[in-house]
């Protein structure tokens, strides 16, 4: 029978980022050259400017990343006058792509789907103490503190052609 073409990419908090077959019942694309010039930052996947691709089935394109972050920051002070502050800080900027490229040529199967995703899971948890114990005054503060800038896309771009596929 006929076998989907997938290409998967796929994030972790390491910031890496890997390509790989897609599982059971799917197999790499293979025949083709190609030149991968300046690759987008994060977790990327795609088919390539003027790519042209038979498929003679499903054609999937999808990046998946995934963010666990669990932070735990304290302190303590003691002395005639105690003080204590525990801060954490999180700058999160990640880019989730998955996209077909200007003027790429694809043929699903009659019955083929032309699917183009991006799945961004973040799990970010933390705990702040502080303690503070003084003979004449105590001041304890805690403050915990997640910017995330992440970014996710998925589209096909301009002059992208669909020759044939049950759905896009």
């Amino acid at each position: 029978g006929l076998m989907s073409q997938s290409l998967t990419a796929q994030g972790t908090t390491d910031a890496s980022t890997s390509v790989s077959d897609n599982g059971a019942g799917t197999r790499a694309v293979s025949g083709y050259t190609v030149n991968f010039g300046t690759l987008p930052k994060g977790t990327v996947a795609f088919v390539g400017a003027n790519a042209d691709l038979d498929a003679g089935s499903d054609i999937t394109v999808e990046a998946i990343e995934d963010i666990e972050f669990d932070a735990l920051v304290g302190s303590a002070g003691a002395g005639g006058i105690g003080v204590g502050a525990a801060i954490g800080i999180l700058n999160l900027s990640s880019n989730v792509e998955a996209f077909i490229d200007t003027n790429a040529v694809l043929k699903a199967g009659v019955a083929g789907d032309v699917k183009v995703s991006v799945v961004f899971d973040e799990n970010l948890s933390g705990q702040a103490y502080a303690g503070a114990l003084g003979g004449l005054a105590a001041l304890g503060a805690q403050v915990l503190v997640f910017n995330d800038h992440s970014s996710q896309r998925a589209h096909i771009n301009d002059d992208v052609q669909i020759t044939q596929a049950a759905s896009v």
